[in-house]
């Protein structure tokens, strides 16, 4: 029995070049950058809020961009899943070096 696999099943999810992880990060930044020319499209004109949209938004794709390269999905995932630890979790490696040397 043969069964038949799709190629793009095996490739990360990626859109516009931003890869799989960073997708969640670019959309929580999308709608607070959507909030914000809002707020300033409401407090000036409604023009300068769209111009302040799409300029933020290319920032921040830029952005993302430049933190894929610096970088990796690991890495990324590693310290997303650090910052929802609770607080008596953390490790601080250079103190517990310094705790195992003194002793």
């Amino acid at each position: 029995m043969t069964l038949q696999v799709f190629r793009s099943l095996d490739r990360p999810s990626a859109f516009f070049g931003i890869r799989g992880r960073y997708l969640s990060i670019t959309a929580y930044a999308m709608v607070v950058d959507l909030v914000i020319a809002f707020f300033v499209g409401r407090g000036t004109n409604s023009l300068i809020g769209v111009l302040f949209f799409l300029a933020l938004a290319a920032v921040i794709y830029l952005g993302i961009i430049y933190l894929q390269g610096m970088m990796s999905d690991k890495a990324l995932f590693r310290r997303l899943s650090a910052r929802r630890l609770p607080g008596y979790i953390h490790q601080h490696p250079q103190r517990v070096r310094t705790l195992l040397n003194k002793q």
